[in-house]
């Protein structure tokens, strides 16, 4: 890409962003999603993290003060991720078996979750109740309702709200085997999703991606915040700022 159309696409972004940020509505004229945004809601913006950040542009916005709150409360208490730690690099492995009974119900996770989260569960015959064939989705973090069927397990993903990438980097490298395989396979932390969607989040941390949904961006980050609190797990600085102003919207904090 030429250094004269990175400075154009920078212009660009810095012109909407100074609207968003900055100037409000009227600096991002034309531009139909951003009406009626504050100056603390930028989070509503589906990848204007990730374009702050990787055109340099995020040092420009103004400083997130903590929320206040029982959740705030609780980001603020969160370890800050060191900037170099002997992590080395995330293998889905260190995590164990995909989708063990941890409860010993008899039952994978992913059916607990597909069986706890959808609607109109219809369940495979001879299988103890454990076996999902068919239900119905409204997903979390779009809002959408989506049908599910075993024949087209895809379309219908399990998401690690906290991502085992991000828990690695943030602390789970120095866990036990078990400890991990405990972690991957935590109710707490699995959201059954609508598969693009999930594709799109995949490792990605608050400061990375959010949905675009006002209740998605609060059921991810809230679970988030409690995930990495239980678990003893760290945030960046990039993304405790991301959930900060994502819990600046959110009812009750």
């Amino acid at each position: 890409m030429g250094a004269s159309l990175v400075s154009r696409m920078r212009g660009w972004v810095a012109g909407v962003v100074v609207g968003v940020l900055g100037l409000g509505v009227a600096g991002a004229a034309g531009v139909g999603p951003l009406d009626g945004l504050s100056t603390a809601d930028a989070s509503r913006v589906p990848g204007l993290e990730q374009v702050l950040e990787h055109t340099g542009l995020d040092q420009f916005r103004a400083p997130v003060e903590p929320v206040p709150g029982e959740m705030g409360d609780a980001l603020e208490h969160l370890g800050a991720t060191p900037a170099t730690t002997s992590a080395g690099d995330y293998d889905r492995d260190e995590f164990g078996q995909r989708w063990a009974d941890i409860d010993r119900n008899g039952c994978d996770q992913r059916n607990d979750t597909l069986r706890t989260q959808l609607g109109e569960v219809q369940l495979k015959p001879g299988t103890g109740g454990c076996k999902v064939l068919a239900g119905t989705l409204t997903d979390p973090y779009s809002g959408h309702v989506l049908a599910f069927t075993s024949t087209d397990p895809q379309a219908v993903q399990i998401d690690h709200v906290v991502s085992l990438s991000d828990a690695w980097s943030s602390g789970a490298w120095q866990w036990s085997p078990d400890r991990r395989e405990q972690f991957a396979n935590s109710a707490q932390n699995l959201l059954a999703v609508d598969g693009p969607t999930n594709q799109a989040k995949g490792d990605k941390n608050a400061a990375q991606w959010l949905p675009e949904t006002a209740a998605g961006r609060c059921l991810m980050v809230k679970t988030q915040i409690q995930v990495k609190t239980d678990w003893q797990l760290t945030v960046t600085d990039r993304e405790r700022a991301a959930m900060r102003r994502v819990l600046a919207s959110c009812p009750s904090g």
